[in-house]
């Protein structure tokens, strides 16, 4: 018994979101009626993910985009730069969806990855691939990108220094690619408000499409439009990934116009991807508005409710970015939320989401 009720915690503890979510559910749900009606609580666990959906369910931490940027003094003025427009009403949110939200920060995210602001705004603007130094015959090109520049100086490759950041950022990268190019067809908080965004594009740079994603061969289901459905290929890797953006481990990094349309696509997509999560954190936006713009994210990418329920027990989100991280997210988060989920509070959500079938768990054991 013991040894099951340890597996049970382990498992558990880290899906708290999940977990959290599901007992608000049932705890909205009639104590008092009667078992088996409308309203009960029998109800809701018939509505509960059976015992091996949850045993298989994969449990992995949540990713903001911004914290992959490795410079504090950056993170802190995208944060407040998606904070000031937002909130000055320069540009408003009530209509926002991941397609049509695009990064609201575009100065900073040219900071992020060294690169003039054209080289992120301009698609038709192609990035060096060479090292450049600043003569008299190129100073008033070379002006227009990099104003204080002065004979005598070298301009380091554009694509280069992108492919440095993607290195830098590791999987985590990676991990944020959307699963397909179309919003869900679920609502997460009112259906109704979710109608005109559900099955939307989410419009995906078309170079990352080409060769990140395939053809389903299935259209959505939106009310206004049904975008034919792309998913990211399934035998994708991460060393794939890499060696279409020009880096391959141990080699010197590769160029040619198609991966310098790549590169400049994931400089467009981090900055929709940090403004995403960025306007979901703050203070005003609505749950319908939240629900709207995140609509199509990866799973792992960073959710304020993750955060939201951290802070109600007084736990604060650890970044897991090296080895001594592993220890201070065990120590701070794991073992506290398994005290949290065997408290008197979680009870009832024990003995509901967490029932397994006799079949999955092996008889009467």
């Amino acid at each position: 018994k013991s040894k099951f009720s340890t597996w049970v915690y382990n498992n558990i503890a880290p899906k708290a979101q999940q977990t959290y979510e599901k007992f608000k559910k049932i705890a909205e749900k009639s104590l008092d009626a009667e078992a088996g009606t409308a309203g009960s609580v029998k109800e809701a666990v018939a509505d509960a993910p059976s015992s091996k959906e949850v045993i298989t369910d994969k449990v992995s931490r949540k990713i903001k985009p911004i914290e992959l940027v490795r410079d504090p003094e950056l993170k802190d003025k995208y944060k407040k730069a998606i904070k000031n427009i937002v909130e000055s009403g320069e540009v408003s949110i009530d209509k926002s969806t991941f397609g049509n939200l695009k990064d609201l920060a575009t100065e900073v995210t040219a900071e992020i990855f060294d690169i003039p602001i054209l080289k992120v705004t301009d698609p038709a603007d192609n990035l060096t691939y060479e090292d450049v130094i600043v003569e008299d015959k190129n100073i008033n090109k070379i002006k227009k990108y990099y104003p204080d520049a002065k004979v005598g100086m070298v301009i380091k490759s554009e694509a280069s220094k992108i492919q440095d950041v993607i290195k830098s950022m590791g999987t985590d990268l990676f991990k944020l690619l959307p699963p397909e190019n179309v919003s869900p067809e679920m609502a997460t908080v009112d259906a109704q408000a979710y109608k005109p965004v559900k099955g939307t594009g989410l419009k995906i740079p078309s170079s990352l499409m080409k060769v990140f994603y395939e053809a389903t061969g299935k259209r959505s289901k939106g009310v206004t439009s049904q975008t034919a459905i792309k998913r990211l290929k399934p035998g994708l890797t991460y060393e794939q990934f890499l060696k279409d953006l020009g880096i391959v481990k141990g080699q010197p990094n590769t160029y040619d116009r198609a991966i310098g349309q790549r590169l400049k696509a994931i400089t467009t997509l981090f900055g929709k991807l940090a403004t995403n999560a960025e306007v979901r954190q703050l203070e005003g936006v609505t749950d319908i508005q939240k629900q709207n713009i995140k609509a199509g994210k990866s799973d792992i990418m960073f959710s304020k409710k993750s955060k939201d329920l951290l802070n109600k027990f007084g736990l604060n989100y650890t970044e897991i970015r090296s080895k001594n991280d592993v220890d201070i997210y065990i120590e701070k988060m794991v073992k506290p939320l398994i005290n949290v989920f065997n408290s008197e509070d979680y009870k009832l959500l024990n003995r509901t989401v967490l029932q397994f079938r006799s079949k999955a768990i092996g008889g009467d054991k």
